[in-house]
């Protein structure tokens, strides 16, 4: 089945790419969390229209559940200070 990702998912695809996956996986968990559209006309054109806003939700998205930016946080001392 041919869909247009709505979100970046991992090894499948970036935002408005067209990606073939099986059916099942399309109707049971992107169909269902809205990752992605089935591909149609009308859908491929509502997709043209709303980029810009769906790309701002997804940045939204983003900042909210990684808010610190990728940094990296090191808690080697918690181990040993554990150990002792």
């Amino acid at each position: 089945m041919k869909v247009l990702l709505l979100e970046k998912i991992k090894r499948l695809g970036n935002v408005g790419d067209l990606v073939v996956v099986s059916s099942g996986f399309a109707r049971n968990y992107l169909f269902l969390r809205k990752k992605a559209l089935r591909l149609t006309n009308e859908n491929e054109e509502k997709f043209k229209r709303e980029k810009a806003k769906i790309e701002q939700v997804n940045e939204e998205k983003k900042s909210f559940f990684f808010p610190l930016g990728g940094i990296n946080v090191n808690a080697s001392w918690i181990k040993s200070a554990t150990n002792n």
